[in-house]
């Protein structure tokens, strides 16, 4: 092969390489943080209980009218597969200071069942200015999957109305009996090599475990005296009934444990 050839096809190489890292790291970088959460979680080995993904935002001035309300609720509902009248329920109550309109709905599907639960809270506040804050929570019992499918669905409506929410999503588990602390131990570094994360900070005893890091595969965090951190394992035995739990959250655990 001649030598101009030769360094043209270094060249091509090079660059197909490039750009495939490029892309790559695009993909990494907007890939769904449940599916870290869930395949994090399988690799745990643990039973599952439930899992639910949390969404909370402020709106906007301008996003306040009860027109917005009424429709955004109703194409969330739609999105989420709620049919009113069927296992739906919406009840409204108000103050001098506080108004509340709250949605809530059941959806089954073969063995699954999802349970929804939305809020509008309207708070009047000095010089009769609004603040409305809106959450989203849906909870599936015994099933991890379809969270990434859920945040979807669901961003795809609140970006529609211009809302930018956060998001919380937590798998819990269990496995029977109690585990001694080795057995924790190499559970926890099971969940974190699948999700290449690394320890930022976290506690440790005989009866739990409980550890915050950071992993490149979910481009979300939060920042905790100064670290990143958006991945939370904990670990802890349950006496009375006899079980070890698991708790795997994005970007931190919010239930009691």
């Amino acid at each position: 092969m001649k030598k101009p050839a030769l360094i043209t096809l270094v060249i091509f190489t090079s660059l197909l390489a490039a750009i495939s890292l490029y892309y790559s790291g695009i993909l990494k970088k907007t890939s769904i943080p449940e599916s870290t959460l869930q395949n994090s979680f399988v690799n745990s080995g643990a039973k599952p209980v439930s899992s639910e993904i949390y969404f909370w935002a402020k709106l906007k001035e301008g996003q306040h009218s009860a027109d917005v309300e009424n429709s955004l609720i109703k194409d969330m509902m739609a999105a989420l597969k709620v049919i009113e009248g069927q296992s739906y329920s919406r009840t409204q109550s108000e103050n001098d200071n506080l108004r509340k309109i709250e949605v809530n709905g059941i959806v089954e599907e073969n063995t699954e069942k999802k349970i929804i639960n939305m809020v509008f809270q309207r708070e009047k506040q000095q010089k009769s200015a609004v603040s409305t804050n809106i959450s989203l929570k849906v909870t599936q019992d015994l099933a991890i999957d379809g969270l990434d499918t859920i945040r979807k669905e669901a961003m795809n409506i609140f970006k529609r109305y211009g809302i930018e929410p956060k998001v919380n999503s937590c798998i819990t588990g269990y496995y029977d009996g109690k585990l001694e602390y080795g057995r924790m131990n190499d559970i926890g570094l099971k969940v974190f090599s699948r999700a290449q994360a690394k320890k930022v900070e976290g506690m440790r005893n005989d009866k739990m475990i409980s550890v915050c890091a950071y992993t490149p595969e979910i481009d979300q965090y939060i920042r905790v005296n100064e670290k990143k951190i958006n991945l939370n394992l904990a670990i802890r035995y349950n006496n009375f009934e006899d079980r070890t739990y698991i708790w795997l959250a994005t970007p931190v655990i919010t239930t009691e444990y």
